[in-house]
C-alpha cells in the first residue's frame, strides 16, 4: 500500500502541475472538485492494471506468465510441447482449516497420494478434524471429506519421505476423474516432466505472488538424484534418498544448477532448461504429481512433489520460488510398495 499510495500522490502532482499552467482554477471548490477527479480516475485506472495482473500470475511459477493457463477440471488439456493429458485427478486438498495443498488420485480410486507435511498434525486417531479433497471435472465438482490418513513410516517433518495417503468413503467414479498409475522402476536422468499443481503463482523474476486456488501444469526437466552435501537435512541414510531434483533455468542458455552441481557432489551435464515456458514448484503445490511418458507413450506418475531448495544461485537469495532454486520431489518407484500395501488394507 506504501508503494501505491506514493505513484498515486505522484502522479496527482504531475496532472495538477500541467493543468495550472493551462488554466489557473477559479475557486477552492473546483480544486478540490479536480481532485477528487483526478484521484477517483487514477485509482480506477491502477485498480484495473492490477486485476489485469493478477489475472495472469496465477499459477506454478513459470519463466513466462504467459504459460500460466487455467487447466482446473479439464479432461483434455493441451499442454505445449508435451500433448493432450487428462487434469482432473489432479486433486486440491484442503486441510481442516481450509490451507490447501494438492494431490494425486491412483489407480485404486479411493486413495489420494499427497505431502505427509500437509496432513500430518491431522493424522493422529485423536485428531478428529477432518480435512476434505476437492475433484473437478469440467464445469462439476465433488467435495469429499477424509475417511483416513497414512504417513509413509519413513516420515518425519523436513524429512525425505514426506509422502501420505488419503483414504476416502468411497471410490471416485473413474468416468468423472482420471486415475494415475505409478511408475514402477527408477527413471533414465536427464528426463523431461509435466509438474502439476493448485499453489501460488508468479514469474522466476519475481517468485510466487498472489493465492493458491486454481490448477496449472508445466514442464521442466528432472536433472539428478540427490547425493553429496545437498543430503545434508534431509534425515535419512544419504545412500537412499528417493529424492530427484529440477532446476528452475528461467531462459534457454542460463543454467544455475551446473554453477554449484560439482560443488554440491552431483556429476551431470550442464542443462539449459526447456526454454521460456520452464515451471517451478510454490506454495500450494506440495503433493502435486510429477508425469512423464513411457516407453509406449502412457501417461505415469514418476514423482510426487514435496518441496524446494536454494543453493548459491538463486537470484534474490529467498525460498520463494524465483530463478536459481531448486524442486524436490521424491521418486514413485521408492514408495510405490508402500502404497501398494496400503492400497491392499
Amino acid at each position: 500500500m506504501a508503494n501505491f499510495s506514493s505513484y498515486h500522490a505522484y502522479a496527482l502532482n504531475v496532472v495538477r502541475q500541467t493543468f495550472n499552467k493551462h488554466k489557473k482554477p477559479v475557486t477552492t471548490v473546483h480544486n478540490t472538485l479536480f481532485d477528487i477527479l483526478i484521484r477517483r480516475s487514477l485509482g480506477a485506472v491502477i485498480c484495473l492494471i492490477l486485476l489485469a495482473r493478477a489475472n495472469t500470475l496465477q499459477a506454478l511459477v513459470f519463466s513466462d506468465e504467459k504459460a500460466a493457463v487455467n487447466l482446473s477440471g479439464q479432461r483434455q488439456a493441451e499442454i505445449k510441447d508435451w500433448g493432450k493429458i487428462d487434469l482432473s485427478g489432479v486433486v486440491l486438498v484442503r486441510s481442516p482449516y481450509g490451507v490447501p495443498s494438492s494431490g494425486i488420485l491412483l489407480e485404486s480410486g479411493r486413495h489420494v497420494l499427497t505431502a505427509a507435511h500437509c496432513v500430518a498434525q491431522f493424522s493422529s486417531q485423536e485428531n478428529k478434524l477432518q480435512g476434505r479433497v476437492e475433484i473437478f471435472s469440467g464445469s462439476e465438482r465433488k467435495i469429499i471429506p477424509w475417511k483416513k490418513l497414512y504417513l509413509h513410516p519413513s516420515y518425519s517433518h523436513g524429512g525425505a519421505w514426506d509422502a501420505a495417503l488419503i483414504e476416502l468413503p468411497e471410490a471416485v467414479d473413474e468416468n468423472f476423474a482420471a486415475r494415475y498409475p505409478l511408475a514402477g522402476t527408477p527413471r533414465i536422468l536427464p528426463e523431461i516432466i509435466l509438474r502439476a499443481g493448485w499453489g501460488k503463482g508468479g514469474t522466476g523474476m519475481t517468485g510466487e505472488s498472489g493465492s493458491a486456488g486454481k490448477l496449472f501444469a508445466g514442464l521442466n526437466r528432472h536433472e539428478a538424484r540427490t547425493k553429496g552435501r545437498l543430503t545434508v537435512g534431509f534425515k535419512s541414510d544419504p545412500d537412499h534418498l528417493p529424492l530427484l531434483l529440477s532446476d528452475f533455468d528461467g531462459n534457454p542458455g542460463t543454467d544455475p544448477f551446473s554453477k554449484f552441481a560439482a560443488s554440491a557432489g552431483l556429476d551431470i551435464a550442464p542443462d539449459p532448461g526447456t526454454g521460456s515456458i520452464e515451471c517451478h514448484i510454490a506454495n500450494g503445490d506440495s503433493g502435486g504429481p510429477v508425469f512423464a511418458q513411457d516407453a509406449k507413450g502412457k501417461t505415469v506418475v514418476v514423482a510426487l512433489q514435496v518441496g524446494r531448495i536454494r543453493r548459491g544461485a538463486d537470484i534474490d537469495h529467498r525460498l520463494n520460488s524465483s530463478w536459481g532454486e531448486l524442486s524436490v520431489d521424491i521418486e514413485a518407484c521408492r514408495i510405490r510398495n508402500w502404497i501398494m500395501a496400503t492400497l491392499s488394507r
